[in-house]
């Protein structure tokens, strides 16, 4: 009888409550794993960058494809393609290659297009490195609550909604950004973040510079191939004002697709 007892109480004891902070603790450590599975794969990505003014006039567009490859330390894009337009004097112009030349106030749309892979973790999901909390060094300037569990795209997950520690009016203890993180449950990798900037420009800036950045935020999706973990598509846009007579709304997408795993006897080579 005591046997039986044992049993039963071991096969419906609850299953233990894991915290906000226990789980995203294990997506960080996971992330970090599937950070180096990727070295392994051959992909493509696409990127795409627009400015536009109040009026949705078109003054820039431009969208990048890249072939990522694997390379001795990481990974690394070789540039595909280039497809762009531009208004000049007035008119709408298109161009296929990187712009040499380029003085235009604008300039930012192709930043945000190439993207910045020399930063440590530059183009990793396809936005800066600081944009998300999934850096081991960054779970301690967030507070993480654990929100009802849920269904996305196909998958159980866990919802971890974030905000970012304050040390003042203006100060944070790591990055300005709140959102939410939804995590399989079996895997502990991300499926979804949306993240939006939470920190507010100064008045004095807005009134004696003229300048503000708002609506500022960015949604990604992951998903597995193989048994590993890619960012699929992104996007994210945001308002800017700059001194005074500047006004522009800005978008940005990526999307990655065609993978495929490298073998020791393709014909893949590292990229330099």
């Amino acid at each position: 009888m005591l046997g039986i007892m044992f049993l039963a109480t071991v096969c419906f004891a609850p299953e233990t409550y894991l915290t906000a902070n226990d789980i995203m603790q294990r997506v960080i450590e996971n992330q970090t794993r599937a950070q180096d599975a990727r070295k392994q794969w051959v992909y493509t990505q696409e990127v795409f960058a627009r400015s536009t003014q109040r009026n949705k006039a078109l003054v820039r567009e431009e969208i990048r494809t890249f072939r990522v490859l694997p390379s001795e330390k990481s990974v690394k894009r070789e540039l595909l393609t280039v497809e762009g337009k531009r208004r000049v004097k007035g008119k709408l112009e298109t161009y296929n290659q990187p712009l040499t030349d380029d003085d235009s106030i604008d300039e930012w749309v192709s930043d945000l297009a190439k993207g910045d892979e020399d930063k440590q973790g530059g183009f990793r999901d396809a936005f800066g490195p600081n944009v998300f909390p999934l850096a081991g060094d960054k779970l301690k300037g967030y507070a993480f609550v654990r929100k009802p569990d849920a269904e996305f795209r196909g998958h159980s997950v866990y919802a971890i909604e974030y905000k970012p520690i304050k040390t003042g009016k203006y100060g944070y203890v790591a990055d300005p950004w709140e959102g939410e993180v939804l995590v399989d449950k079996e895997s502990f990798q991300p499926v979804f973040i949306s993240s939006f900037l939470e920190f507010k420009m100064p008045a004095a800036v807005k009134i004696l510079l003229g300048t503000n950045i708002r609506d500022l935020g960015y949604k990604i999706e992951y998903d597995k191939f193989g048994d590993v973990w890619f960012p699929i598509k992104g996007s994210g846009e945001f308002k800017l004002d700059a001194v005074w007579f500047f006004k522009r709304n800005g978008s940005y997408a990526m999307k990655c697709y065609d993978f495929k795993k490298a073998t020791a006897d393709s014909s893949i080579t590292f990229a330099q």
